[in-house]
């Protein structure tokens, strides 16, 4: 073998140098840190979303037992009647206004 060959081999064996992989290192577990902190940041801010989005519907589900009770209130034959003959002049019928047909 040539001695530069050799020289090349040699210089191919010798470790990194130490300060460089310490920096490989450290800029790792930087980055490493970044990405948790991140996630943990986006963890957050999406429970942070849900629970607004449960307090929404909690509401709206509200609203919606408020809505049946006041549909049932207006559909009520009671209150129909009354709008009927106080509103309208309407009146029940006498026997002699209903005609059968058969």
């Amino acid at each position: 073998m040539s001695r530069t060959s050799k020289d090349s081999h040699e210089k191919a064996r010798e470790p990194m140098n130490p300060t460089l992989t310490w920096v490989v290192v450290l800029a790792f577990l930087t980055l490493e840190l970044f990405v948790f902190t991140w996630s943990r940041v986006q963890c957050t801010t999406v429970g942070y979303a849900f629970t607004h989005e449960q307090e929404v519907h909690n509401e709206l589900v509200s609203i919606k037992k408020k809505l049946i009770i006041e549909k049932a209130h207006l559909k009520a034959p009671d209150r129909i009647s009354a709008i009927a003959q106080e509103r309208m002049g309407l009146n029940i019928p006498e026997q002699n206004q209903i005609l059968t047909l058969r």
